[in-house]
């Protein structure tokens, strides 16, 4: 009788299985993968078929198959059957989904960055974004979808202020801050590359490019994309890993010695960038309890580490966080990133020449605040001639995303229903009372059942709730996870300024669409004036980690996005 299976060779990183025909016997001892990327070679001419990292799924343990009798040899190669009829439907799965997801990005890029560019010629008198919106609203005939509108001329002056004051440092655009198509193509035409966080996104870039080169050849794309991307991500999905070593993507962070294992198991040619813990108590969203290692585990073990599996290491990485305000986190990473420079020099011979100063530039100057991003330029620019003097040996890059995204985004928001509330009494704190927030139930709209006598009787104003066609679950989910601070002007209407309240105008509470009561934007609104079923709320700097993480709960939809640019006029 047959036998199924036989030893193949061994590489430096990868042991294959090789299927053969033999007599009786199995020759060779112990195997730690199964070969499952093809069907059983049928022919002598397909024995040295090797097969890639990614076609391989594994057995639980070693064992050794000279040692099965040939019941339990056919019960093997039928695991084995089952094993590769399992992976090929796997793979099928994924290539169809990689495939949907490369043409609906390909389709979206096509739709909002070729074909609608609205050019709005803004009377000298008027405010620039609530005479846009107006323009817009108009366009889309007054949808009820909110509407975000993309201004790209102050893009492009971000991106222009951005190479004045950091001319040094390459900006790689954090993609999940704003995935929007239009906006990564604008930023790729000014100059911009990418940081990645997974495939997907990989692959939103590589359909942009592709599109803008007109690059047919694949290894030309990979060339690109070798050049223009950072996986900086320093937790990957090992199929991630595999799309990012397809796609052509070298320069990946890590941050642990687990991960880099993964890496060179996964994708053995990476540029590696090393990344470090910071002090980032100020940020608007921290990342150090999450992601880095402390500068002696840097030193001591991931540089060890990666020199065992035989990686490239090339530079260093960090991030002080997003929305950073705190010039010494930075000064400090910066001090930290070189140590690790000169340790790679002394102990392993190794010349860096890769230096990732991460994101956390803020979109927007906070009024009042000594930090602005000129600010945070200047102290940047001085500690790389002092740490880093020598541009031609080290590269200097960095993350940004909120920076690039903010300001150049506004939300219209539309109220479809308005309902007056009114209470006589509250059994609330001083402080809420002091507040405007009713006492009543926010769902069912009854009143307290408390006596006045029992706590004392204060009358509140009436409560007006408008809901909105945007809430927590869409674009304001910033207020739950970016820690935003959100501002509502009314849309053509005059209102108080931003910080202020009016005792005079109507306590509003601003409700999101879903059946969730969860989906409050905004309570004790006291600036706004009186509003209408069919008014619009305008809020400006929206742009950041938003839609990017929207969601169509209870089915309603994301915002759509209206991209302009604007000429003022002398009247």
């Amino acid at each position: 009788k047959e036998s199924y299976l036989a030893l193949g060779a061994a590489s430096p990183h990868v042991v294959y299985l090789k299927i053969l025909f033999r007599d009786r016997h199995l020759s060779g001892a112990k195997v730690t993968r199964w070969y499952a990327g093809k069907r059983f070679p049928m022919h002598d001419s397909e024995e040295d078929y090797v097969p890639s990292i990614e076609e391989m799924v594994y057995l639980d343990q070693p064992f050794d198959f000279t040692q099965l009798s040939l019941e339990q040899l056919e019960i093997e190669k039928l695991k084995l059957e089952i094993a590769l009829r399992q992976e090929e439907i796997r793979k099928v799965r994924l290539d169809r989904r990689a495939l949907e997801h490369m043409n609906a990005a390909a389709a979206a890029a096509d739709k909002e960055c070729d074909n609608v560019i609205h050019k709005v010629h803004v009377p000298k008198s008027h405010d620039p974004v609530q005479y846009v919106a107006g323009e817009a609203l108009r366009d889309l005939d007054d949808p009820d979808v909110p509407v975000m509108l993309l201004d790209l001329d102050q893009l492009e002056n971000q991106m222009k202020q951005w190479k004045d004051l950091l001319p040094r440092v390459i900006p790689y655009y954090a993609v999940k801050c704003n995935p929007d198509p239009m906006l990564v193509k604008t930023l790729y035409r000014l100059g911009s590359r990418f940081d990645c966080a997974t495939v997907n996104e990989m692959r939103l870039v590589e359909s942009i490019l592709s599109a803008e080169m007109g690059a047919a050849d694949a290894q030309d794309i990979n060339k690109m994309m070798s050049s223009d991307v950072v996986y900086a991500n320093p937790t990957k999905l090992p199929s991630h890993l595999v799309g990012a070593r397809d796609l052509g993507v070298e320069l990946l962070v890590a941050d642990s010695a687990s991960e880099i294992a993964k890496i060179a198991h996964y994708h053995p040619k990476a540029k590696l960038l090393l990344r470090l813990a910071c002090v980032d108590n100020s940020a608007q969203c921290p990342m150090s309890a999450k992601f880095g290692a402390s500068l002696g585990v840097t030193v001591t073990v991931l540089l060890e580490e990666a020199m065992n599996h035989g990686l490239n290491v090339v530079g260093v990485s960090f991030h002080v966080g997003s929305g950073c305000s705190d010039i010494h986190s930075l000064t400090k990473a910066l001090v930290d990133a070189r140590e690790v420079f000169d340790a790679a020099a002394s102990r392993y011979g190794l010349k860096l020449s890769v230096l990732d100063i991460g994101g956390g530039f803020q979109g927007v100057d906070k009024e009042g605040s000594p930090v602005t991003f000129k600010s945070m330029s200047t102290v940047v620019n001085s500690l790389l001639d002092t740490l880093f003097p020598n541009p031609d040996e080290v590269q200097v890059i960095a993350e940004p995303g909120r920076y690039f995204a903010c300001s150049p985004c506004a939300l219209i928001t539309k109220i479809y229903l308005k309902n007056i509330v009114v209470s006589a009494a509250s059994k609330l704190p001083e402080v809420a009372c002091s507040a405007g927030i009713s006492d009543e139930d926010p769902m069912d709209g009854g009143s307290s059942s408390t006596s006045s006598d029992e706590l004392g009787e204060r009358k509140l104003p009436s409560m007006t709730r408008l809901y909105l066609n945007d809430g927590v679950y869409g674009s304001f989910n910033c207020i739950l996870y970016d820690h935003q601070e959100v501002w509502p002007e009314p849309l053509h209407k005059e209102a108080k300024a931003r910080g202020t309240q009016d005792a005079a105008n109507p306590t509003h509470v601003l409700f999101g669409p879903t059946c969730d009561g969860f989906d409050t934007i905004m309570n004790g609104v006291t600036h706004l004036p009186e509003m209408d079923i069919g008014d619009h709320l305008l809020w400006r700097n929206m742009g950041a980690y938003t839609t990017a993480a929207a969601t169509s709960f209870n089915g309603f939809d994301t915002p759509i996005y209206w991209c302009y640019r604007t000429t003022a006029t002398t009247t």
